[in-house]
């Protein structure tokens, strides 16, 4: 009985985290701009120029966008504090996960870059997406 509780237990709290979505104000349209930065492939150093990057925050999904390249899928707050909430990104397509961290009182997203990506901070839009 005592297993089966827990069991229970479990199911209904995975499925309480799973959907941890963001209040209204903090969904919308971020913008910015990952810096230019420098590969080393060993033999010698390739220039990577600056790339604009957007995030779209919906109720229970995102649409990531770096450069051309754009990428959907569900995210849920994996721990939030009076300043801060870090989001987690899942991506269907395989299966990565990415951090950031939303600042409450600017509204502004941190994203720390996939190595040798520098981090870009993106602010939060006006305009409605």
């Amino acid at each position: 009985m005592a297993k089966a509780l827990f069991i229970i237990f479990l199911i209904i709290t995975s499925f309480t985290n799973a959907q941890k979505s963001l209040k209204k104000r903090f969904l919308g349209l971020y913008e910015g701009e990952i810096p230019a930065y420098k590969i080393n492939t060993g033999s010698q150093f390739i220039d990577v120029s600056s790339t604009p990057i957007s995030l779209v925050l919906k109720k229970n999904e995102f649409v990531f966008k770096v450069g051309r390249n754009e990428m959907t899928g569900t995210y849920s707050w994996i721990k939030k504090d009076n300043k801060t909430i870090q989001i987690e990104f899942l991506r269907p397509e395989d299966e990565t996960k990415e951090i950031v961290t939303l600042t409450k009182k600017t509204k502004q997203i941190l994203r720390e870059g996939v190595f040798p990506q520098p981090k870009a901070t993106l602010k939060k839009s006006k305009r409605k997406r």
